[in-house]
């Protein structure tokens, strides 16, 4: 297996990938709420 070449960012990016972060956490959060509403619901 080939060893894959980093891709370096400036620091000046870090709010912006904690943004991305951020956004990413809240969807996950939010896709596993409508998976617990559903677990009760296994035929829909």
């Amino acid at each position: 297996m080939e060893k894959q070449q980093q891709n370096w960012h400036p620091i000046t990016m870090l709010p912006m990938m904690s943004t991305m972060i951020t956004g990413q956490l809240q969807e996950a959060k939010a896709q596993y709420e409508n998976l617990l509403k559903a677990q009760s619901k296994p035929y829909v």
